[in-house]
């Protein structure tokens, strides 16, 4: 009798965690995409533009999730430029940044220059003098602006969003594997999810 009442308890219990929801779901939560290398195994690429309004709506939810996720996650920037005068202009001027290491000094100011001030980058003497408040005086911005090296990353930037099938901004990609759904907007949430995705591939 003993018996036959646990044998009933195990398929109570078993019934009851096979009836438990997934707490993401493919195709809801995230999409599954063609894979790509990425040089960290616990990476989050952000594909964004400086001179996106919902990018610059999504990232104070980025900064929360970031604060939560440092010594788990690495964050990588990708702006895009995708042919677009301005958006290629801020995309430089994060390039240029990135070489002299200033990127966490310029990126939520460029943001702020662009949607609360107005003022996009019209041409590249607008991102030398964004920059030369940064320390990255003219000379420097003239040589890194002309550089092969600076066309190289800018390219690099935007082939990394036809590789990830980026249709739209902003974006995450986790792993080079998992596209974020952008509907996922709350940090706690969001960050579940991202750790979730990178426990998939591990």
């Amino acid at each position: 009798m003993l018996r036959v009442l646990l044998i009933s308890v195990l398929l109570m219990v078993t019934g009851t965690v096979q009836a438990l929801p997934e707490r993401f779901i493919e195709g809801q939560d995230y999409q599954v995409i063609a894979p790509y290398k990425e040089a960290s195994p616990k990476s989050v690429r952000v594909f964004f533009s400086y001179n996106c309004p919902h990018c610059y709506r999504h990232q104070p939810l980025l900064d929360k999730v970031e604060a939560t996720l440092a010594d788990k996650v690495d964050f990588i920037l990708n702006p895009v430029g995708v042919g677009r005068k301005s958006w290629t202009l801020s995309q430089m001027a994060f390039v240029i940044a990135e070489q002299s290491n200033r990127v966490a000094l310029i990126h939520h100011d460029l943001f702020k220059r662009i949607h609360e001030q107005r003022k996009p980058f019209q041409n590249l003497a607008e991102v030398g003098a964004f920059l030369a408040a940064y320390g990255i005086d003219n000379s420097e911005f003239t040589t890194q602006s002309n550089s092969e090296q600076t066309k190289s990353r800018m390219s690099e930037l935007d082939n990394m969003a036809r590789k990830a099938s980026i249709k739209g901004v902003p974006n995450l990609v986790v792993n080079g594997h998992y596209l974020v759904n952008a509907s996922v907007n709350d940090p706690e949430k969001l960050s579940e999810l991202l750790i979730y995705l990178i426990d998939l591939d591990s």
